[in-house]
Order: structure tokens, then sequence, then C-alpha cells
């Protein structure tokens, strides 16, 4: 549980090539914090390239309101072999 750090540590897992180590993960991202709006534009590519589909999930709000930190969950799975 990293609260906020998944820009961080999903860069930093694929440069370090253990990417390739994973099948499968959830991971709870926390999407518009202040501090770094863009978690979910900076990490969902990074599971493309490394060879990842994922399914996102996440609970409206009613209404929907600017600004709003989104917790989102996102399963990511590999179609390739874990080493």
């Amino acid at each position: 549980d990293i609260e906020g750090a998944e820009a961080l540590c999903i860069p930093e897992i694929s440069r370090s090539h253990k990417l390739t180590r994973i099948r499968e993960m959830v991971i709870e991202c926390h999407h518009n914090l202040p501090q770094h709006k863009t978690i979910l534009t900076e990490v969902l590519p990074i599971l493309e390239t490394g060879g990842f589909s994922y399914q996102v999930a996440s609970v409206p709000r009613d209404p929907v309101e600017k600004d709003f930190v989104q917790d989102v969950m996102v399963h990511a799975y590999s179609a390739g072999p874990a080493i």
C-alpha cells in the first residue's frame, strides 16, 4: 500500500526490468491528488508497454466534483509467463 506513490513505484519497477516477473497485480491508484493529478495517465501506459492488459474500476460520485481525489482500482494481468 503506497498511498499515492504509484507513479514513482511502477516506473521504477519497469526501469529495473522487474515488471516482466509479474503476472498479475491489483493497484489502488489515488488519482487526482493535489500534489500529483496525473497518476493514471502515467501508470497505465507503462503497464501497456510492459505487455499488460487491465480492467479499471471506481465508484462514481454524484454530483461529480471538480478536483476530487478518486480511488481507482486497476487489475493488471499479463499474457506472458512470469519469470
